[in-house]
């Protein structure tokens, strides 16, 4: 098809009807607005010209995504520009975190936030992002330690009110003081470390059973489970140790010799004097059934 270019420019190079160039730009053009600020064949010429300098040119404040075909390096690079331009530090102090308000008995980990920091640093993770995931994170443990908080409360009344069912009456007298008499006789043997306390690694003194349990006046006030619970000893251990005190009441004299040698013998198992001694008393101060 032959072109004309009289037919479509002026003697001083206008255009005759520049809405025309959309037609001869094609019907793919016929809505483009590319064409609005052309009026002659010299600034058609110049746009033409400029476009096709720009092409391959870096624009300034623009990332430009490499080739397919492109480096490793220029790719860890291009990455590197997005992740900068999107928020992203270089330290992990930078990052501004919300500091949960905790329940009670919950520990705040502070390593664990400093370990965070560094690795969502490492990964790039700009700081909205970042704060958004690790308070998403922390919300979500203080609903796990919630959760877990009330299920272990809702068993442990559950476990009382079983046992209180269970020693219904003079027995939630008796058969907690016979626990005791047990943890007296044989705690010292059976979980020494428990019983006489020890040293943290800080140096704190922990108190041991035999003292919290005097300290709690727990013989006064046998049935008082949370008490017990408070100075270590849960339903299944006072259960424990109850049984162990029946077996002490029902216990074998044997023949001794005054030396401090073993003379009663437990389901199978010999105590001292002074063990016993402790026992009897408790006897002695207890109504049995």
């Amino acid at each position: 098809m032959d072109f004309n270019l009289s037919e479509h420019c002026n003697d001083d190079g206008s255009f005759i009807d520049p809405a025309a160039l959309r037609t001869l730009a094609g019907p793919e053009h016929a809505e483009s607005k590319a064409f609005d600020d052309i009026k002659d064949f010299r600034s058609l010429v110049k746009v033409h010209a400029d476009t096709k300098s720009a092409l391959g040119k870096k624009l300034d404040n623009v990332i430009q995504k490499p080739a397919a075909d492109a480096s490793d390096e220029d790719k860890a690079a291009y990455k590197a520009s997005l992740k900068a331009e999107l928020g992203a530090v270089k330290s992990g102090a930078e990052y501004e975190f919300t500091r949960p308000e905790l329940p009670a008995g919950m520990h705040y980990d502070e390593a664990f936030e400093a370990q965070a920091r560094e690795m969502l640093a490492a990964a790039g993770i700009p700081k909205d992002e970042a704060k958004a995931i690790y308070d998403g994170y922390s919300n979500y443990q203080i609903a796990r330690y919630n959760a877990a908080a009330e299920a272990e409360t809702k068993q442990v009344k559950a476990d009382d009110d079983q046992l209180r069912t269970d020693w219904a009456g003079e027995k939630m007298v008796v058969n907690p003081r016979l626990a005791l008499a047990a943890m007296k006789a044989l705690g010292a043997e059976a979980f020494p470390k428990l019983w006489n306390g020890w040293t943290e690694a800080d140096g704190a003194e922990v108190k041991g059973l035999e003292v919290r349990l005097k300290e709690a006046k727990i013989f006064d006030s046998p049935g008082d489970l949370a008490k017990w619970r408070a100075c270590g000893v849960d339903t299944s251990m006072l259960r424990l140790y109850c049984v162990l005190g029946q077996k002490m009441v029902g216990a074998k004299m044997l023949t001794g010799d005054g030396t401090g040698k073993p003379t009663v013998k437990v389901g199978g198992k010999e105590i001292t004097e002074a063990q016993q001694n402790e026992v009897d008393a408790v006897n002695a101060q207890t109504k049995w059934e």
